[in-house]
């Protein structure tokens, strides 16, 4: 077995770039090297799984990669954007989730590749996002391009989904450009569906319809199983940045006020007393917001300062107000200033200005790094708080390695010493 104890007590660098994953977190260190922990099944942190690594419970940095500007995971892969504007995936793909087949296998059939590979065909590229089993890229002309899963309509190519074929057909492993969608300037990719931001301030969303999520274009009322081709949110204008939750919504305009559509249930529309919206509302108490991002119920905002705020599901104490109790406002959480957030899942990330990335939230995968694979945490904990900890579940040090043969040796001199005395004495 591998030991990874060089890397165990190795303290972690000042990070440029953060993205919550929803069962691996993810990081870029000055010099454009990524950064992962958190599960690891299918060797989304570049370990084979073979090794016996289920959860990386320590950031490792993934070999074969360098100059990375942007990274983002789905389920069970991940997707990095380099300087030069190729794209490189790893991971599973078992819908083509990597833009490719790996060895020349079928769909249906579960394929893993644990190093970094770049998805044929792309070039220029300046933007990434990862749904579940899917992938949103965004090319220097303004066009977006798709691949992976497309259940739910999610690949935007205009291709009716039916129920007939949900689990077998509609399935692409090679990018495709999103049907009727140019000057594009921002694309984000939910669980299964996807938006974009075009030059004229206006948002563009397509995929599963879910709970009023694409507002008047696409009410669950028509009865559509997916909206196949983009439709126009309406009631919004001067976008900038939009993000999409399990079925909710967040828009950043250009006057830093937010907008939230969609689901409520856990308040992450930021309003009491609506059991969802299908039309974007202003979340009220923020002002000046530089960024937002948005987990699987519960939304976030960086205003200009540096705070950051939260509302919405706090089940695992994703909101990190030091509660697990659900929030219908934003509350501010306690940080020093903060330069950059991401959220998914049922985590939140948030990166300050010395590079330092505090994280809260769920850990049933490692994605805390603190050394564990269990329990959760509803304050914010930096991430240099973990270097004490093992790398991996189940997985134990060299050190300890060391120390148990050196007992095992020392038994047996032990026994042997033991049988000569006794033989002796005998005589």
């Amino acid at each position: 077995m591998i030991s990874f104890a060089g890397l165990a007590h190795a303290e972690v660098p000042p990070f440029a770039f953060i993205a919550q994953g929803p069962t691996v977190s993810l990081a870029l260190d000055e010099n454009g090297t990524a950064w992962a922990w958190g599960s690891n099944y299918d060797g989304e942190c570049g370990i084979p799984a073979s090794e016996g690594l289920e959860y990386v419970t320590r950031p490792v940095a993934i070999h074969g990669l360098d100059n990375v500007t942007s990274i983002d995971a789905g389920e069970l892969f991940v997707i990095a954007l380099k300087k030069d504007g190729t794209v490189l995936t790893w991971g599973w793909s078992i819908f083509g989730d990597l833009g490719y087949v790996p060895n020349n296998t079928t769909y249906n059939q579960s394929r893993e590749h644990f190093s970094p590979l770049p998805v044929p065909g792309l070039s220029d590229i300046t933007g990434i996002s990862a749904g579940q089993h899917f992938c949103v890229v965004l090319k220097s002309d303004g066009t977006v391009w798709t691949w992976g899963d497309n259940r739910y309509g999610q690949l935007g190519d205009g291709k009716q989904v039916t129920i007939d074929d949900y689990y077998a057909g509609a399935h692409r492993a090679e990018p495709g450009m999103v049907v009727g969608l140019s000057n594009v300037t921002y694309v984000s990719a939910g669980p299964i569906n996807a938006a974009a931001v075009k030059d004229d301030g206006t948002v563009w969303v397509w995929g599963a319809n879910s709970r009023s999520l694409f507002g008047e274009a696409g009410e669950n009322s028509t009865g559509l199983l997916a909206i196949t081709t983009p439709v126009q949110v309406k009631g919004l204008e001067n976008v900038k940045e939009v993000k999409l939750g399990h079925a909710h919504a967040l828009a950043l305009k250009n006057d830093g006020t937010v907008w939230a559509w969609g689901d409520n249930s856990y308040g992450q529309l930021g309003v009491a007393g609506k059991e969802f919206s299908n039309m974007p509302i202003m979340v009220h108490g923020l002002s000046n917001v530089t960024q937002i991002s948005a987990g699987e119920g519960h939304s976030v905002a960086l205003e200009g300062d540096g705070t950051v705020w939260t509302w919405g599901q706090n089940k695992y104490g994703q909101l990190g107000d030091g509660t697990t109790s659900n929030s219908y406002s934003p509350v501010k959480v306690h940080l020093p200033p903060i330069k950059a957030v991401s959220a998914r899942g049922f985590n939140t990330m948030a990166l300050d200005y010395n590079g330092t990335i505090w994280i809260w939230g769920n850990n049933n995968y490692g994605q805390l790094g603190n050394g564990l694979s269990s329990g959760s945490t509803s304050s914010p904990t930096t991430l240099q708080a973990a270097t004490q900890g093992p790398i991996a579940s189940g997985v134990p040090s060299q050190s300890r390695g060391d120390s148990t043969v050196l007992l095992a040796i020392l038994l047996i001199i032990l026994a042997v010493a033991v049988g000569i005395f006794i033989y002796m004495w005998k005589r």
